[in-house]
């Protein structure tokens, strides 16, 4: 509530401006701190895509991969492609531990010499990302800005 104590008739002009920069300050505070932001629900996205791209029986979520420590990961999502290859593909967020772990992940698997499979990143480049992990996610395997998933990830698959 925004309130004035009582004031002389010229000095209403002041009060006014007073009372309306307080209510729009509100207005920024109630936005800034109190308005629950706007989350993209990026795995979904990411399914959506991979459904229509690949047929949904062929994508399937949470895939379990043992890398070349022979320690076995959990990737988002595995799509069949063809008889033998197969797509692995996480989704992250700018989060240090979501960043490592994914990393590491797609690196060991990067090590296997036999049967790897082919490996993919979603990101989205609008979340607050830093420089550091982006750098690392780009040498962990091929990353897609969400925006690009449709377009890429057919070609991508074909042709690797």
């Amino acid at each position: 509530m925004i309130v004035s104590p009582q004031i002389e008739f010229r000095e209403l002009p002041w009060a006014i401006a007073l009372v309306a920069r307080a209510s729009a300050e509100a207005v920024v505070n109630a936005i800034e701190n109190h308005m629950k932001r706007l989350v993209r629900d990026l795995s979904g996205e990411t399914y959506d895509v991979l459904a229509k791209a690949f047929g949904p029986s062929n994508v399937a979520h949470e895939v379990a991969f043992a890398g070349a420590s022979n320690r076995r990961y959990h990737f988002d999502y595995g799509v069949a492609i063809g008889r033998k290859s197969q797509l692995l593909l996480d989704v992250v967020s700018p989060n240090a531990n979501s960043v490592n772990a994914k990393a590491i992940a797609h690196i060991d698997v990067s090590h296997l010499t036999k049967n790897a499979p082919k490996r993919a990143i979603v990101y989205d480049p609008d979340q607050d990302w830093d420089a550091a992990d982006i750098n690392l996610l780009n040498e962990a395997g091929l990353l897609l800005p969400i925006a690009a998933l449709a377009r890429e990830i057919p070609t991508y698959a074909r042709m690797h």
